[in-house]
């Protein structure tokens, strides 16, 4: 975020997922979180942002995936991010009960 870049993962890019997107919500069971749908690092935040040209679709990885191809950090200037985080609610839970810190 502080650098309105995303660092390439494997595979050439940075992968994501286009409209129509999945649910953010982490998953329950395993089943329904970007991690298991798409395989995402992690679950919980996301940044949207405009879809730069040479973007290539691949369904096959699982939801509406698609790689953006480049070599180094992806720079988001121009491409109108937004950074979301996930609110979780069994912290807020936590938190009521004095267990979270």
């Amino acid at each position: 975020m502080t650098d309105a870049a995303i660092q390439p993962g494997r595979g050439g890019g940075v992968w994501v997922e286009q409209q129509p997107f999945g649910s953010v919500w982490p998953g329950l069971g395993g089943r329904r979180g970007p991690r298991a749908r798409v395989g995402a690092a992690g679950e919980g935040a996301y940044v949207e942002f405009d879809r730069p040209p040479g973007t290539m679709p691949v369904p096959q990885i699982g939801g509406n995936s698609a790689l953006i191809p480049c070599q180094g950090p992806l720079v988001l200037e121009g491409l109108n991010p937004a950074f979301v985080i996930v609110k979780r609610w069994w912290l807020g839970w936590m938190l009521w009960r004095g267990n979270g810190s």
